[in-house]
């Protein structure tokens, strides 16, 4: 998906476009939400309590007669004062102990409960995100950069984990604050008014000067994200024309003028988001000096005012760190808001698939393209023009043409990876793309389909997993690979070495000739139990001894298997029964 696409939402603030994933999240995650929500509430309560408690402690070890001016706290005092003052004393301390340990258990359980909650929805995200991906037609994948797609799933989606994160701990930190400042309403109202309007106007100041910055800098970040990717991708996967060509230095300038953009944005995100602790501690510690500096003004600093100066000193060691989060989790969540954007486009594209039984086409005769044409989405002409072509059970087809001819096209609609423009593709006289209730006749058909192309992609991991593709390693059929691997002349040369089928075949392939890649590609397609096998140009890019034992391989399967044999060599496709030619989007039968 191009950066460009990213939709327009102006009207919306960070905070409700953080809120919009919630709708695609799972019940069971909408669920944890809720707990984890209830976990904030318990610990805020606690907090009030935790607070509440300081100021009957420290009246008590500064004026005991001022407990008096506290209804509640009196009543207690008086209790415990018929037997021994000190047991109230040690009443206090113990209720403010086990407040504050019970409090951190519940804090330190609701920090794990929503740090696993945010990386659990972080990984439904990206399962989802790289479904969606995988899911999305051969055309629109061809279509785009694959840079886009890493991006969006490796940088994009970890942004929007992160503004959830935020988002989770954001709330939490707001009714935390919220209980402290309730708290400190009850002990003293006047006080506390003062000091919120002035937190709250040192925020709006704050906010005024970092909103549009981090916002633009989010932008500029999720822009870049892609081309930094472009650059890895091009140097290290042409790595020998790099080389070659002693293009170094221009990969490492490009790189590092992107990369060195994308640190000085997330440097100035940063800046913005930690300035906020320093500048509201300083303001705090201005507004104590300046409310004991009044109380001795007015003359009422005694004994009870140093009482609840110091509980307000506590709730502020409190709030502090509850008001820092808050604007550091607002600031991460507006820095990431074009990722969530991102984020959001990708799942709004999801439609989930119809369950349909996977039904087998018996493929026992024939299949027929029956006036087959094809033209690119967007495009006027048709490169495939009104296309008849039969293709009887284990025939070798041959196809060729000029480059840009629609070899190449063809062969993706017989795989189904192009639906025809116009047409129809019968198996036997079944029509694949006739979809009901009870079948899904092309994801059946493509299961009986096999490529060869001329660059074979390889993973990085044995030979044995390589042939059974997809096929976790305890469960391969060692026999059936062994078979496939005699019958695509592979098997000698993988018997000869040291770790047999679990050698590694490296990156790509690395470690093996192209022909043994073209072989083990002819024993996947073998292994997979493919009855339509095409190669398009599978040979093309070997000389001609390769290409020979290559060919040697195929007569070894050829009747076995139906095979198309795409290529531009005529010598190629002698091997051919039928050998037709693709011109001016038309189809001729050659005589061999």
């Amino acid at each position: 998906m191009n950066n460009k696409e990213i939709i327009d939402k102006k009207a919306s603030n960070s905070f409700t476009t953080v809120l919009e994933i919630y709708k695609y999240l799972s019940k069971k995650r909408k669920l944890q939400i809720i707990i984890s929500l209830i976990l904030t509430i318990i610990a805020a309560v606690l907090e009030i309590f935790s607070i509440a408690i300081i100021l009957p402690f420290l009246t008590l070890l500064t004026n005991p007669k001022s407990l008096y001016d506290y209804p509640i706290i009196s009543s207690f005092y008086n209790f415990f004062s018929t037997y021994n003052q000190n047991y109230f004393i040690i009443f206090i301390t113990f209720s403010f102990i086990l407040i504050t340990i019970f409090s951190l258990i519940v804090k330190l359980y609701n920090l794990r409960y929503s740090i696993d909650l945010g990386e659990n929805i972080g990984a439904d995200l990206c399962k989802d995100a790289f479904e969606i991906y995988l899911s999305k037609s051969y055309s629109f994948l061809k279509s785009i950069n694959s840079s886009d797609i890493i991006s969006d799933i490796n940088k994009n989606i970890a942004g929007s984990i992160m503004a959830i994160d935020s988002l989770l701990k954001l709330i939490s930190s707001f009714v935390l604050s919220l209980a402290i400042i309730i708290a400190l309403l009850v002990i003293d109202s006047n006080i506390t008014i003062l000091t919120s309007l002035i937190l709250i106007s040192s925020y709006l100041f704050i906010n005024k000067y970092s909103k549009d910055k981090l916002i633009t800098n989010s932008k500029r970040i999720v822009s870049l994200q892609p081309l930094q990717l472009k650059y890895l991708q091009e140097s290290l996967g042409g790595i020998r024309e790099v080389i070659l060509s002693d293009l170094n230095d221009y990969y490492t300038q490009k790189f590092e003028k992107v990369d060195r953009k994308i640190r000085s944005y997330l440097a100035n995100n940063g800046f913005i988001t930690n300035s906020f602790r320093y500048i509201i501690e300083a303001v705090v510690l201005i507004i104590i000096c300046a409310i004991t500096l009044s109380f001795l003004y007015l003359g009422k600093l005694n004994s009870s005012s140093f009482a609840v100066l110091g509980t307000f000193a506590v709730g502020a060691q409190k709030l502090l760190p509850s008001l820092q989060t808050i604007f550091r989790m607002w600031s991460n969540i507006r820095s990431k808001k074009f990722e969530v954007l991102k984020t959001i486009n990708i799942l709004q594209s999801y439609t989930k698939p119809i369950k349909l039984e996977h039904k087998i086409i018996n493929f026992e005769k024939i299949i027929n393209l029956k006036n087959i044409s094809y033209k690119f989405p967007n495009a006027e002409k048709y490169i495939l023009k009104n296309i008849n072509l039969q293709i009887k059970k284990g025939e070798c087809i041959g196809v060729m043409g000029e480059s840009g001819s629609g070899k190449s096209t063809l062969a993706d609609i017989l795989m189904t990876l192009l639906n025809p423009t116009i047409g129809e593709y019968l198996i036997d006289n079944c029509n694949i793309y006739q979809v009901d209730n009870s079948e899904n006749k092309v994801h059946s058909w493509r299961r009986s389909i096999a490529h060869v192309p001329q660059k074979i992609f390889l993973a990085d991991t044995t030979i044995a997993e390589n042939i059974a593709f997809g096929t976790d390693k305890d469960k391969i059929d060692m026999k059936r690979l062994r078979e496939c691997a005699n019958l695509s002349s592979i098997e000698s040369y993988i018997e000869s070495l040291p770790m047999k089928y679990d050698t590694n075949v490296g990156e790509s392939g690395s470690f093996l000739s192209g022909g043994q890649i073209q072989r083990m590609a002819i024993a996947r397609a073998l292994y997979k139990g493919a009855k339509l096998l095409i190669f398009d140009e599978a040979t093309s890019a070997l000389d001609e001894k390769t290409e020979e034992k290559i060919m040697n391989s195929i007569k070894k399967i050829k009747g076995k298997v139906t095979i198309i044999f795409i290529s531009h060599k005529r010598k190629t496709l002698e091997i051919c029964d039928e050998i037709i030619e693709i011109k001016n989007g038309l189809i001729r039968k050659i005589k061999i």
